[in-house]
């Protein structure tokens, strides 16, 4: 659905480009898990709090509507991040986290920004 598409774009754009405006940095990540490593690689989830927000709303915007193989996608995100005079050089989704029902779900997006 195109507005569903235009929303979360228009979403991870805005904190993409409020994290950038934050932290300086052109290479922008969101994640909801924290990785605990050891011998088996696992995530665990983060407890939301307002100094995360920003993460899981960036995350939750794509959750459903993954964009990292989506080409139509990636043309809208492009569009909206214009918006802050940002476009991106690549995108990628991590989908680490297992849900209860035994689905998959995005944990982690990166984004390597370019002005």
């Amino acid at each position: 659905d195109e507005l569903n598409l235009l929303m979360a774009c228009t979403t991870l754009a805005y904190a993409s480009c409020l994290r950038y405006m934050s932290t300086g940095s052109l290479n922008v990540s969101f994640s909801v898990v924290d990785y605990n490593g050891g011998y088996i690689d696992t995530y665990i989830m983060k407890k939301r709090t307002t100094d995360n927000e920003l993460g899981f709303k960036a995350v939750e915007a794509v959750t459903d509507l993954p964009l990292q193989h989506n080409i139509e996608g990636q043309k809208v995100l492009k569009k909206c991040l214009a918006k802050y005079s940002l476009t991106f050089s690549q995108y990628r989704e991590f989908v680490d986290r297992i849900t209860e029902d035994g689905g998959r779900k995005n944990s982690t997006i990166q984004i390597d920004l370019t002005l």
